[in-house]
């Protein structure tokens, strides 16, 4: 969460500390506006054989998902509405979760954290950070330096999910999935940046897209990264794409 942290931060100090601080930013695998991917791990515990974000062995699963519950930043990585004043996700009526009798909204996220929590022992804090979280995403106003953003789109990442119970302690099954890099989805990343370019058309955004289907948690460290990286702190790294209507993978795999 590297990138939205600093983000916070660039928008309590403001536009005019920014430019005069900051030369650009360089963001990889940014986490704005969060993933539903990242619901399953939170609320049924990380697993070795399917978790992508903390690999353990299966040996530490029950301790790791019990202390990993009550930390805020995976609350914060649940899907938002919002980043900013802008939408930055489907719509609040959009469905990411379902039961065999219920439906769970990106608008209803609040009432699937508090189901979660009747289903799974110490889960409680979900639904207690959620408002907070909302107002910390809400916060995050339009940088006012260049952005270089790297993402992943070679990976099928959920975005939707299904129970087959009303039991939210179970691994869901996968409903739907999208272009990402198996935590954050490449269309959520890109429809942020447009918002961002949409209020502020003067601001200098440019899109790196991975798609040999690195992961989120590999981003920083692969070779895709740590050859462009050095190059864009230098100014030898050809342009990259500017983010509009039609550009990304926005492509949904049903």
């Amino acid at each position: 969460m590297g990138a939205a942290v600093a983000h916070l931060c660039m928008s309590e100090f403001g536009p005019e500390w920014q430019q005069k601080n900051i030369g650009q930013c360089v963001w990889i695998s940014p986490v704005h506006g969060g993933s539903a991917s990242l619901l399953p791990s939170w609320a049924s515990g990380f697993r070795a054989d399917r978790s992508d974000v903390f690999p353990a062995p299966e040996l530490l699963t029950k301790d790791i998902s019990k202390m990993t519950a009550s930390w805020p930043c995976l609350v914060a990585m649940c899907p938002q509405t919002h980043v900013g004043s802008r939408s930055c996700q489907a719509a609040a009526n959009h469905v990411f979760a379902k039961t065999p009798t219920k439906q769970y909204t990106l608008g209803e996220l609040g009432k699937y954290l508090e189901d979660v929590s009747g289903c799974v022992q110490g889960r409680a804090n979900g639904a207690g950070f959620l408002s907070d979280v909302q107002d910390i995403w809400a916060k995050l106003e339009v940088p006012a330096v260049p952005l270089r953003i790297l993402y992943s789109t070679g990976i099928r990442t959920m975005s939707q999910m299904k129970y087959t119970t009303e039991d939210l302690s179970e691994w869901p099954e996968v409903w739907a999935r999208e272009y990402g890099d198996g935590t954050m989805l490449a269309s959520t990343v890109e429809k942020i940046a447009r918002n961002w370019q949409e209020e502020s058309p003067e601001l200098d955004i440019q899109m790196f897209t991975e798609s040999w289907g690195v992961s989120h948690r590999n981003m920083v460290s692969c070779t895709f990264t740590c050859d462009l990286v050095p190059q864009i702190l230098t100014g030898v790294a050809k342009p990259g794409r500017r983010i509009t209507e039609n550009s990304g993978s926005r492509n949904w795999l049903w």
